[in-house]
């Protein structure tokens, strides 16, 4: 019989094991979750701001007397909401006794019966973990396997897995001990009813096994292109990660073979007509669907995800990285670089002569587009790093002569002595 985890157990094992961020909780699951109160609790107490006022509670302190049972716990329960401690029951007892709970697992009858769990079931989903453990931790007490990814959890918790994503659950085998004389995952019983050889681990010479074949994949394992896409089902799973039982992956209507040949993301649908731009809401009308945002990364509720001047589908237009400020490192803002300097937000050094595009615009006031800013014939880097001329001023020492000259001439470009 599985052992049933409380709240204590469950604090126990989930610092030994793993840690949980509160995003990783379902939506609706955190605690204090403001957004899901009802206007009219605003404390989310369970009762409204007209029965908080009849009773004198505080609509906005869900433990009006702080006693650590909340204020439509204890009414539920029959004791009073505003009288902390105490032994009697409710408030012509002078005090709290607190609400029932009937099964002791940490959650009242009162909470359980708006939960809908089972009041006089400490497990009410029987998967290892109270109802109240569930609740504190985030998983759905009337549900064995909140992620529905086939592992129970209790199971989940105690390997370390996430028990609020399907993706990292190790389902056991159910072949497992049986007859496999080529060792593939398939068990010789089902070898011949999927055309398979038994002392063969990889009959169509895909590389990839019979078993994780039929039993992962979906693959045909007598088929080496599954699918008829032209891709090796190995080449799918190992190099692509697309499907190898589905010519094309993401159903955007362009098969994975063509997709990888135009550049074009086999997994994702918005790019199948060649270019992103996928039909559906643009939630901040910013060119880019929210799909597309999604798939990329943006925030489809900002137009400027990255907050550098430019808009999430322009720089997508250009190449630039709508999630960096700066795509090249240059010390200017991808918006800065096109929309005021003319800059390449791509090349760090738009203009080739040695000097970033930042280190000229903020250092120095030289031009980013052109070597030689003040055209005295010398480079902008050359001036700043070798000469310690201005690269702004063509003759630095006001001597009459501009500084490349002096250079060419054997003169010293910062002394205006020695001009002719």
């Amino acid at each position: 019989m599985r052992r049933v985890l409380g709240i204590a157990g469950l604090l126990a094992l989930s610092t030994g094991c793993l840690t949980f961020k509160a995003e990783d909780s379902p939506a609706g699951k955190g605690a204090g979750d403001v957004s899901s109160q009802d206007e009219s609790d605003p404390d989310g107490d369970g009762l409204s701001n007209a029965q908080e006022d009849s009773r004198g509670t505080d609509p906005f302190n869900p433990d009006s007397d702080g006693d650590g049972v909340s204020d439509g716990d204890e009414v539920d329960a029959g004791s009073d909401p505003l009288v902390a401690g105490g032994s009697g029951g409710g408030s012509a007892g002078g005090g709290d006794t607190g609400p029932v709970d009937s099964d002791g697992d940490g959650l009242s009858d009162a909470v359980e019966a708006r939960l809908g769990t089972d009041p006089d079931d400490a497990d009410s989903d029987d998967d290892g973990l109270e109802d109240g453990a569930e609740n504190t931790q985030g998983t759905d007490p009337l549900n064995d396997d909140t992620d529905g990814g086939g592992v129970n959890d209790f199971d989940e918790l105690s390997s370390g897995t996430n028990p609020w994503y399907g993706g990292d659950d190790v389902v056991p085998d159910p072949d497992a001990g049986l007859p496999d004389r080529d060792g593939d995952g398939l068990p010789d019983s089902q070898e011949a009813a999927n055309g398979c050889d038994p002392d063969d681990p990889d009959s169509d010479g895909d590389r990839l096994s019979d078993g994780a074949e039929v039993k992962v994949f979906g693959s045909d394992p007598t088929e080496v292109d599954t699918d008829g896409d032209g891709l090796d089902d190995d080449d799918e799973v190992v190099l692509f990660g697309t499907d190898p039982a589905l010519a094309d992956s993401d159903g955007g209507g362009v098969t994975d073979d063509v997709e990888l040949d135009d550049g074009t993301d086999p997994r994702w649908p918005g790019d199948d007509g060649g270019v992103i731009g996928t039909p559906g809401p643009d939630a901040d009308h910013d060119g880019l669907s929210d799909d597309d945002e999604r798939h990329l990364g943006t925030n489809p509720q900002d137009p400027d995800s990255d907050h550098d001047g430019m808009r999430d589908r322009a720089e997508v237009d250009i190449g630039t990285d709508p999630l960096s400020q700066d795509t090249d490192r240059d010390g200017l803002s991808d918006g800065a670089e096109a929309l005021r300097w003319n800059s390449d937000p791509l090349d760090d050094d738009t203009d080739g002569d040695g000097l970033t595009d930042g280190v000229e615009v903020l250092a120095h006031n030289t031009n980013p587009l052109l070597v030689d800013t003040d055209g005295d014939g010398l480079t902008d880097a050359a001036e700043v790093r070798v000469h310690g001329t201005r690269p702004t001023d063509p003759d630095t020492d006001g001597g009459g002569e501009n500084d490349g000259d002096e250079i060419l001439h054997g003169h010293n470009p910062n002394w205006a002595g020695d001009d002719i």
